[in-house]
Formats: C-alpha cells, sequence, structure tokens
C-alpha cells in the first residue's frame, strides 16, 4: 500500500509543476491611488498634471496617461494590472535578459510625476531609493518654483530606464 501512495503523491507532484505555471493571475503594474495635490499653505492646486507610467519588463507591457487635478486639488489614478502566468513573466524574462539584467526580468515599475504652473516638478518612481513610500499619506506638496524641464525634455518617452522600450 505505501508503495500505491508514494505513486500517486509523485504524479500529484509532477501534474502540478505542469499545471501551476500555466495558471493565469492578476498581476498588479501600478497601484490605486487617491492624491491631493496642494502647496506649501495647504491651498490645493487646480489643473496639475499627474503623469502615471507603468511597465512590466518580462512582459514587455508599458503605458502612460495624464491627469488632471481638480478643484479641490485631487486626482484618482486607477490600479493598472494584466493577467499572465508564472510561465509567461520566465519565458519573458529570458527573453530580455540581455536587454534588462537579471534584476530587471520580473519586475513591475510604477512612476508618478507631477507638473503645475508657477511650481517645481515632482516625481516618484518604484525603483528609486524611497520610491511611492510618500506617496501613502495621498498629499502631495509643491514648492513654488520653476520646473526642472522634464516634461519638455522626455515628453511622452516615460521615465528614461524605467520602462520597455
Amino acid at each position: 500500500m505505501g508503495t500505491y501512495v508514494r505513486k500517486w503523491v509523485y504524479v500529484l507532484i509532477l501534474v502540478s509543476m505542469v499545471v501551476i505555471p500555466f495558471i493565469p493571475f492578476e498581476l498588479t503594474l501600478a497601484s490605486q491611488r487617491k492624491l491631493r495635490i496642494i502647496d506649501a499653505n495647504g491651498m490645493a492646486i487646480v489643473n496639475a498634471k499627474v503623469r502615471q507610467i507603468w511597465g512590466q519588463y518580462a512582459l514587455n507591457i508599458h503605458g502612460e496617461i495624464d491627469i488632471y487635478s481638480g478643484p479641490s486639488g485631487e486626482v484618482f489614478l486607477p490600479r493598472r494590472s494584466v493577467r499572465t502566468s508564472i510561465f509567461s513573466l520566465v519565458a519573458g524574462a529570458i527573453k530580455g535578459f540581455s536587454e534588462y539584467g537579471l534584476d530587471a526580468g520580473f519586475r513591475s515599475a510604477e512612476g508618478i510625476i507631477i507638473f503645475a504652473n508657477g511650481f517645481k516638478d515632482r516625481w516618484f518612481t518604484s525603483v528609486s531609493t524611497d520610491g511611492l513610500k510618500e506617496l501613502n499619506s495621498g498629499v502631495v506638496i509643491l514648492e513654488k518654483g520653476k520646473g526642472t524641464e522634464f516634461e519638455k525634455n522626455n515628453s511622452g518617452a516615460g521615465l528614461k530606464g524605467l520602462l520597455p522600450k
């Protein structure tokens, strides 16, 4: 009887190893966020442009969208996700290894850039040291000053080095 049970355990393990990599699951590329854009005095900044950028190296998926803050300075960034499987991620990572390296193979990247006239640009990325932690409060404070020319130099290009080409 022990050999019979052991045989079925091996069959079950083998079937799991073959089936599980192909089971689809939802992978989040960018989290849903509700932000309030204000100045140093706590006043809402109306019509600030918030650029949400997302991507996944192994799947070669990327995108970006611009959303403008409303009268209360609030902006809603929807969650970005994709259905995939472990097999697709591994195959994509192997294919893109030469371009992105081992570290970037399975990583999703997210970036948020905020532009407003008369204020310094702010940008946050999931690949920086502090990442997107500051956005967890839901409030972003912009300082008075000239923009960094980021938008002019990188319009439509996304964050260089952050997303697949």
